[in-house]
């Protein structure tokens, strides 16, 4: 009953203060939408994106696949960073022996990777074509997992160190392509500064 609690407190707000909960928030940007098309009949706000993966499911299912080759490194550089982001959760509130600083440390990197690394991929991927064979559409973040499960768990240190070596390889890679995209170099040193983090607390 306590986590069902939480869900609605989380999600709908306490008693009368609901409107920076979740719900809140979403009727707002509702409301300063409408008023938008309101204002400007015709705005278009969202991008043209289509739903698109870097390789096909392992289910066989179809799939449109991302076949520009830059946008796909992309794409698949969102996918490590979304990987690593599942892990420091599955740490977070899975924790085995970590210590309560170290718990902090998890938490604070978590949201970090979500709007250091995460969003500005996610944005810079809406504006990359998805391949020739879709002209005009853009791709976006297509959040796929390499391996399943994939927790790291029970062993800290190593799970930390391996995390952060990931994170570490990744923003090698971020790098890479940072001359195409300049907002790249700071996702990259993003990635990197909490690679430090993981491994100066891996104690």
């Amino acid at each position: 009953m306590r986590a069902i609690d939480a869900i609605v407190e989380q999600g709908e707000g306490p008693s009368g203060d609901w409107r920076n909960a979740h719900f809140g928030r979403f009727l707002g940007v509702l409301q300063e939408y409408l008023a938008m098309l309101e204002a400007t009949p015709g705005l278009e706000v969202t991008r043209p994106v289509l739903p698109a993966l870097v390789r096909p499911p392992e289910t066989g299912e179809p799939a449109i696949l991302i076949t520009d080759p830059a946008t796909a490194r992309i794409a698949d550089l969102g996918n490590v960073a979304y990987e690593v982001l599942l892990q420091l959760l599955y740490r977070l509130m899975c924790h085995v022996d970590e210590t309560d600083e170290q718990v902090k440390v998890l938490a604070d990197v978590s949201v970090g990777m979500m709007f250091d690394v995460i969003e500005p991929l996610a944005d810079i991927l809406t504006t990359l074509p998805v391949g020739p064979e879709h002209p005009g559409r853009t791709a976006g973040p297509s959040f796929e997992l390499f391996y399943q499960p994939d927790y790291l768990l029970p062993h800290r240190r190593a799970a930390w160190l391996l995390m952060a070596e990931h994170l570490s390889e990744a923003a090698a890679l971020v790098e890479a392509e940072g001359t195409r995209h300049a907002r790249l170099a700071t996702v990259a040193a993003a990635m990197r500064g909490h690679a430090d983090t993981l491994r100066a607390n891996a104690h």
